[in-house]
C-alpha cells in the first residue's frame, strides 16, 4: 500500500497529472457524504465483521470478551486505562496487526507524564488518503464551489511526531497535490514568524485560533486573504469568529480529531466550525448527557441525535484496535444534515473536554492532585475547589474558584501555582514559552460556600465537590450560593 502511495505522489508531482488528480479529488471526494444511511449501517456491519475476526483470540479481543458472532452492543466501554497495558508494554498476541505495523504516538499526559499509543498504519494512511483529502476539498471549499488548486501553499503550525498531527500533515503534502510549510519541525516561534512574512504566499492555513489572534493577526496589522483556514481550537475561535472573518476574508472550519481517533471527521461547510463524523472510518455512538450518567444503554447512533443537545461521543475504530472507546470530550449537535455538500449526516460542535483533567490550548492537561500538590507546595489551608477553563480575550485560563483559610494573597497563590506547574509539568511549560502568558486566575469565594453546596446536594446522592469537570447546572448553583454569600472576596 505504501508503495502505491509513493508512486501515486510521484505521479502527481507532474503538473498535468497533478492538476488532473485535482479535478477527480473536487468530483469524487465528498460522495462518501452522499451515501444513503441505510447503506451505511450495512457496510459497518462488514467492516466491523471483518475487525472482530482480526482480534478473535489477541489478548485485547479476549478482554473485550469477543467470541463467536458478537455484537457491538454486548462488548464493555473501554478507556485508556483498558489498553494501557498493550500501549507500554506492547507484544505480538495482544493487537489484531503484526507489531511492525503500529505507529507509537502521544498525548499529553497530566502531572507532566507522557501517554502514549500505538495505531495501525492502516489508521494513518486512511486518515490522509480517505479522510484528510476530503478534508483538504472542504477546507478550500467557500460555500459554492472548492477553490483549491494545484500546489497551493497551507501554512501549518502543528506539533511535529511522536504528536499524531506531525505524522498525518506531511503525508498529504507527499501525494503531491499542495506544499505544506514551513518545515514542521521548526520551533513554534519560527512557524509563527513564517506566517507573518509570508502571508501574501500562503492559500489556507492549519493552526490555533489563539495563536492567530494573540500572535499573528497583531504582528500582521491589517486583514489578509485566505482560501481556507482550519481552526484546531473551535472554542475559542467561535468566541472571536468576526474578528477572525475580518482578518482572513472566510468563516474559519474545524473538525474534531484526537489521539484516540487521528482524523476521522471533516469540516462542515453551512456550520462554520461544525464537523462531520466520517462513517468509513469508525462507529459513533452518544450518550446524551441529559440523561444522567452514561451507561451501555444510554448510548444511541447518529440517525437518533437531536439538533440543540450535547452528547459524550463513543468511538469504535474499523481499522483498528479500540473498540466502545469512551472519549472524555462533549460535542453538541447544530444540524441532521449539511446541504451545501449534500451531507444526510448529523453537524456537530466540539463544546469542551470533560473528566479529571483541565485542557489549555490544546498543550496541556493538568490534574487535579496537581492542583492540590500546588497549594499544598505554597502551604494554602484550601477548604475546597472549583477549577475551568475559562475564555478570557483570545487565550484560555485555569480559573480557581477557592475557598482557603489564609491571609495569603490570591496573586500569591496564583504565582505559587505557576511555578509548581511551569517547574514540574513540561506541557504546561511549552504552554508558557509558546504563548507568553499567564494562564492562572484565582477568585476567592467566602467562607462556608462550599458547606452549603454539600448540604443542597439531593438525597440520594453523593456528597462531594467535582473539583474538576462540574456539571453546568450544579456551577450555576455555585455561583448563585457566592452571590448569596456576598460575592467574590478577591479576584486576581
Amino acid at each position: 500500500m505504501r508503495n502505491l502511495i509513493s508512486k501515486l505522489a510521484s505521479l502527481a508531482s507532474f503538473p498535468p497529472i497533478g492538476k488532473i488528480a485535482i479535478r477527480y479529488m473536487k468530483s469524487n471526494g465528498l460522495k462518501f457524504l452522499q451515501v444513503p444511511p441505510g447503506k451505511v449501517l450495512e457496510k459497518q456491519e462488514a467492516m466491523l465483521k471483518a475487525k472482530f475476526s482480526k482480534m478473535n483470540g489477541t489478548l485485547i479481543g479476549k478482554k473485550l470478551g469477543l467470541q463467536g458472532s458478537c455484537e457491538l452492543t454486548d462488548l464493555p466501554l473501554t478507556g485508556y486505562k483498558f489498553y494501557e497495558p498493550y500501549f507500554n508494554a506492547p507484544s505480538e498476541d495482544a493487537f489484531m496487526y503484526p507489531l511492525h505495523e503500529y505507529v507509537k504516538t502521544r498525548t499529553s499526559g497530566s502531572s507532566g507524564k507522557e501517554k502514549w499509543f500505538l495505531h495501525p498504519r492502516i489508521l494513518f494512511t486512511n486518515s490522509y488518503m480517505k479522510t484528510g483529502m476530503s478534508a483538504l476539498i472542504i477546507l478550500f471549499h467557500d460555500g459554492e464551489k472548492c477553490r483549491l488548486e494545484y500546489k497551493d501553499n497551507v501554512y501549518v503550525n502543528v506539533a511535529p511526531p511522536p504528536f499524531p498531527g506531525g505524522f498525518l500533515l506531511p503525508q498529504i503534502e507527499e501525494m503531491g497535490v499542495i506544499r505544506i510549510v514551513p518545515n514542521i519541525n521548526l520551533h513554534y516561534r519560527d512557524k509563527v514568524e513564517f506566517l507573518v512574512y509570508n502571508y501574501e504566499s500562503i492559500d489556507g492555513g492549519v493552526l490555533l485560533a489563539s495563536t492567530l489572534l494573540t500572535q499573528i493577526m497583531p504582528k500582521i496589522g491589517k486583514p489578509i486573504n485566505l482560501k481556507g483556514l482550519l481552526t484546531l481550537d473551535s472554542v475559542i475561535a467561535d468566541a472571536n469568529v468576526e474578528e477572525i472573518q475580518q482578518f482572513v476574508g472566510i468563516s474559519p472550519k474545524s473538525l474534531y480529531g484526537s489521539t484516540e481517533t487521528l482524523c476521522s471527521t471533516v469540516p462542515s461547510v453551512e456550520y462554520p466550525l461544525g464537523f462531520i463524523f466520517d462513517w468509513r472510518r469508525g462507529i459513533i455512538e452518544l450518550h446524551p448527557v441529559a440523561k444522567g450518567e452514561m451507561s451501555p444503554n444510554s448510548l444511541i447512533g447518529l440517525e437518533e441525535v437531536r439538533p440543540g443537545e450535547v452528547y459524550q461521543p463513543v468511538y469504535t475504530s474499523l481499522e483498528g484496535d479500540l473498540t466502545r472507546y469512551v472519549l472524555d470530550d462533549l460535542i453538541k449537535c447544530v444540524a441532521k444534515s449539511d446541504d451545501v455538500i449534500g451531507s444526510e449526516y448529523p453537524v456537530f460542535k466540539f463544546q469542551t473536554r470533560i473528566g479529571e483533567e483541565i485542557a489549555l490550548q490544546n498543550f496541556t492537561r493538568i490534574s487535579e492532585n496537581e492542583i492540590i500538590a500546588a497549594l499544598t507546595n505554597a502551604r494554602v489551608p484550601f477548604i475546597d475547589f472549583v477549577a475551568r477553563v475559562e475564555i478570557i480575550g483570545h487565550l484560555e485560563y485555569l480559573v480557581l474558584y477557592l475557598e482557603y483559610s489564609s491571609k495569603t494573597p490570591p496573586e500569591d497563590i496564583a504565582k505559587a501555582i505557576h511555578s509548581y506547574l511551569y517547574e514540574n509539568d513540561v506541557d504546561y511549560r511549552n504552554l508558557i514559552d509558546f504563548f507568553e502568558y499567564f494562564p492562572i486566575k484565582i477568585r476567592v469565594v467566602p467562607k462556608g460556600v462550599f458547606a452549603r453546596f454539600l448540604e443542597d446536594i439531593p438525597a440520594g446522592s453523593v456528597p462531594k465537590v467535582h473539583r474538576i469537570g462540574m456539571k453546568k447546572e450544579d456551577f450555576e448553583r455555585l455561583l448563585k450560593i457566592i452571590s448569596d454569600y456576598g460575592g467574590f472576596r478577591w479576584t486576581f
